[in-house]
């Protein structure tokens, strides 16, 4: 199971991108009025068209992926900040997606609305962003975090993680741990 972790990982990763273009592109083409609605600060600020985003995009999408996939990570924390980032951008990804389509869905309610301002497109933008990806990465960590920093001051009556250095140095206590855990 383990060795179809990260392969799976990435792959959702690609394909919440990927719904998320395609979802993007669908309502953006509904009618002019839902395409004056992207909020994207690089299209709302910067002026960056929907082709530079989406090529942007997968370019990052794409490097992302090869950090995290990369055979040899750092640490074991940094590979849990990678595991924490991929998890909580696909699932942004796909819940921007569902938005997205539900725009699409709804297109003409969109006529007749105002535009909103470029000011609050981005505290819209903002507040999603830091709803859906940094808050639940913050929940994540933290505890995380307090686990680690505490972990070596408690006293185990039964230890059931494997340490590398403990597999590599102690066979038999790796072994052991093993059987214990069956």
């Amino acid at each position: 199971m383990a060795k179809w972790v990260k392969p799976t990982i990435v792959f959702l990763f690609v394909v919440s991108a990927l719904a998320d273009v395609i979802t993007t592109l669908i309502a953006l083409g509904a009618n002019e009025s839902t395409a004056m609605r992207e909020s994207n600060p690089l299209v709302v600020n910067l002026g960056f068209s929907i082709w530079g985003l989406i090529i942007f995009k997968m370019l990052l999408i794409g490097y992302m992926s090869y950090l995290f996939y990369r055979p040899k990570q750092t640490s074991e924390r940094g590979y849990f900040w990678w595991m924490l980032i991929i998890f909580y951008m696909t699932l942004t990804q796909f819940a921007v997606s569902a938005g997205n389509y539900e725009v699409y869905e709804h297109a003409d309610e969109y006529l007749d609305a105002p535009v909103l301002s470029a000011q609050e497109m981005n505290h819209h933008y903002s507040a999603l962003i830091i709803q859906r990806m940094f808050v639940p990465l913050f929940m994540a960590i933290t505890p995380f975090l307090l686990w680690e920093w505490s972990v070596k001051e408690n006293n185990y009556k039964r230890r059931r993680l494997l340490t590398l250095k403990n597999e590599v140095s102690n066979p038999a206590f790796a072994e052991r741990c093993v059987e214990e855990q069956k």
